[in-house]
């Protein structure tokens, strides 16, 4: 398979919800919401279209989700993370775990990091 020149690198980086947030139920859509909102909120519209974070999935057990990331801007959301201290209102950490290229190589990091 030939990679066009015109399509974007991406990465992928494993997060966990922590702190009173984390105890709360989250269907998928008013995850996204609320982290698109907090996301802008730090980041801003410019930083938003420059990053274009989304959500790919989301773990309601352990609250770890993963969100993809244009290549080259996975510390400005990592940062971004960083500041966030409130999500849906309530008081929240977004802790990075692990940062990627493919969410299968990212996926068998984390399998490898629990084991330890």
């Amino acid at each position: 398979m030939v990679k066009s020149a015109l399509m974007d690198d991406k990465r992928y980086v494993a997060v966990k919800l922590q702190g009173p947030a984390a105890q709360q139920t989250w269907d998928e859509g008013r995850l996204k919401a609320e982290l698109a909102r907090s996301l802008s909120v730090v980041l801003g519209v410019m930083g938003m279209a420059e990053v274009e974070p989304s959500l790919i999935s989301y773990d309601a057990k352990g609250g770890e989700m993963v969100v993809r990331a244009k290549r080259g801007t996975e510390r400005k959301l990592v940062a971004a993370f960083a500041l966030i201290t409130s999500f849906g209102g309530m008081p929240a950490r977004l802790e990075v775990l692990r940062i990627s290229g493919t969410i299968k190589r990212l996926r068998m990091k984390r399998k490898a990091d629990e084991e330890k």
